[in-house]
């Protein structure tokens, strides 16, 4: 199986608009069962390797509209030169071609066929393979999308394409690992554009001539709606144009009296970063066809091509590897054994483990009691109360800087706030409205290529959270970019999130240890990180300078809480205490607040992220 392949198992499905809200032309649903299992490209066919084939045949090669080749999609080809290029591939790997002059279906004999099953040869997909595999075939989780209900987080299209193509890839994948059949550009398929039927269909491929061929996948050109899997199109097959390209497919053939194991597929993590650091859980797919019992050798450590057997002749297919270490890139493979003895080497598959920010602490979700557990501080930090996160989150480790937030205002042209002759550089950037605060988070989002978390000051909806598409939300798991923590994670964090010790001052029964407050700190600010972290390697945040959180003050309640956010009020949070007050105010049970306005030499903030 070549690597740029994904194995799709055969198995039954509903075709067509199964939510009811789409054109007449996606009904009627009809199911469709394929016999066979096929493999489909996990890119759409990029333009360095349509330009080997140009090369190689003497070509001329498509224009890329002046956007760049490499791994972007192959654009401006019609429907007869992407069955060329799969016959290329074929006869490269000594196949029997797929097609004939006509574009009809060749068995391995060169016989004239409409049952895909019967093709050994590279060739473009039936519309039904192509929604079977869009949909996440027999993985699927039932997306409107291919991979997601959220098209910005699969698709690259009107709303987020920069009205061109992008690289194959960058977007997530679907259930089976394939990129970009939502958007990016349409994707050629096999078959003539027809009507559906309600009746049960087995490998379908409409051969009948009609108007024009299928086009699937929508493109970086049309809006969400026909980035849907279950949108159809259709177009001369000698038609060419920007928003269009194909993808290739295979059916898997089978030869000899033992079939040996397919080569295994669809592992988890590969290629990308994994949000489990420390722990990670390979898992792999593999199938031999004649039914017998498979058995798997594991490989698996930092070279390129993996020596180190971490499990042997094992029956199940995963294995939970411990004790990895972060930003660190990590080979693996699998060789599969049937009970015949017949073997194969699976590829090498690559993962990266969790990337944390510079400057930034992860911090692992879970439980705490949040508010006075004491019941000696003001009313408002009372009742103590249970909150629980289902997410992970990166918050800064130090307070924001004046030489951090100096670069912000450089950049923006922005006047620099004072900083009361007490030095800049490392100490906490002071006089700086809550405002000021979210501009510069969003103002990193952008400098980093994600999308901003905050509408600011002016805008509609000023102050409001965004999700990763840019819609309103309450939903602090949606927001991607830079911006203030909640006032829960902050003090989820101020007591050393999971690895909390109970102190009742960040990192110390003892304030002296851990904070710059009225007793020691002269009268004003002081570099940060010069007392000692807490548990989780955060320092300052009991002392220094109060930070500004994303919440409006409110009333506590007693009731247990999931990703708390307040999205209403007078007043936005601080929290942490500052150089000018007494022990019991850096607290980290402690609460306060400020006007959103109010800028004051004892006021600063941090960053925080959530994990996406």
């Amino acid at each position: 199986m070549a690597l740029d392949l994904v194995f799709v198992e055969k198995g039954s499905f509903v075709m067509g608009d199964t939510w009811g809200d789409g054109h007449d032309n996606e009904k009627l649903t009809h199911k469709v069962t394929f016999t066979y299992n096929f493999h489909i490209g996990k890119y759409e066919t990029t333009f360095d390797e349509y330009d080997a084939f140009c090369e190689a045949t003497g070509r001329s090669k498509p224009y890329d509209e002046g956007w760049g080749r490499g791994s972007r999609p192959v654009i401006n080809v019609r429907w007869g030169d992407a069955i060329d290029y799969c016959n290329w591939l074929s006869e490269k790997e000594n196949l029997p071609k797929a097609y004939d002059k006509d574009g009809n279906f060749l068995d391995k004999d060169g016989m004239i066929t409409t049952d895909p099953s019967k093709i050994v040869g590279y060739r473009l997909p039936t519309e039904a393979e192509w929604e079977y595999a869009a949909r996440g075939g027999s993985k699927s989780r039932g997306y409107e999308y291919s991979g997601s209900d959220y098209v910005y987080d699969v698709a690259w299209y009107w709303d987020n394409s920069g009205r061109k193509t992008q690289e194959v890839g960058k977007k997530t994948p679907n259930e089976l690992g394939i990129h970009d059949m939502s958007g990016n550009v349409y994707e050629w398929c096999s078959d003539w554009y027809g009507s559906y039927s309600s009746s049960v269909q087995t490998n379908p491929y409409n051969s009948t001539a009609g108007s024009g061929r299928v086009l699937r996948g929508g493109s970086w050109n049309y809006f969400a709606a026909e980035a849907r899997v279950v949108y159809r199109a259709l177009s001369s097959p000698t038609f060419t144009g920007n928003v269009l390209g194909f993808r290739i497919c295979r059916t898997v053939p089978y030869e000899g009296e033992n079939r040996p194991p397919l080569s295994p597929y669809n592992p988890s993590p590969s290629g990308k970063a994994t949000n489990q650091p420390l722990t990670v859980t390979l898992s792999w797919n593999c199938s031999n066809p004649d039914g017998d019992t498979l058995t798997y050798d594991v490989y698996f450590d930092t070279n390129a091509n993996p020596t180190a057997k971490v499990s042997s002749s094992q029956t199940v297919n995963s294995l939970s590897v411990k004790d990895l270490s972060y930003n660190a890139t990590y080979y693996w493979k699998v060789v599969a054994k049937d009970s015949k003895g017949a073997t194969i080497e699976g590829p090498v598959w690559r993962f990266t483990t969790l990337t944390v920010p510079e400057g930034m602490v992860l911090v692992e979700k879970g439980s705490f009691t949040m508010g006075d557990e004491f019941g000696d501080l003001w009313d408002g930090c009372r009742p103590a109360h249970k909150v629980t996160f289902a997410y992970n989150f990166y918050i800064g480790k130090y307070e924001t800087t004046f030489d951090e937030y100096d670069a912000f205002c450089n950049a923006t042209g922005r006047s620099k706030p004072y900083d009361w002759r007490w030095g800049r550089e490392s100490r906490p950037v002071i006089n700086v409205i809550w405002w000021d605060a979210i501009a510069y988070c969003n103002w990193l989002s952008q400098k980093e290529g994600l999308p901003v978390a905050y509408r600011l000051e002016g805008e509609v909806d000023e102050g409001q959270l965004l999700d990763s598409s840019g819609n309103l939300t309450t939903d602090i798991t949606k927001v991607v970019g830079y911006r203030l923590p909640t006032e829960a994670e902050w003090e989820y964090v101020a007591r050393g999130g999971n690895k909390s010790k109970s102190y009742k001052y960040s990192g110390s029964d003892n304030v002296d240890e851990v904070a710059w407050y009225a007793s020691n700190s002269e009268g004003k600010t002081q570099e940060v990180g010069k007392k000692a972290p807490n548990e989780l390697g955060l320092y300052d945040m009991s002392g220094n300078v109060w930070e500004w959180c994303s919440d409006w003050f409110g009333d506590y309640s007693s009731s247990a809480q999931t990703n708390p956010y307040n999205n209403s009020g007078s007043y936005r949070v601080n929290r942490g205490g500052s150089w000018g007050i007494n022990a019991v105010y850096v607290r980290v049970a402690f609460r306060n607040y400020s006007s959103p306005t109010s800028a004051s030499g004892n006021l600063g903030f941090r960053i925080c992220r959530t994990v996406p």
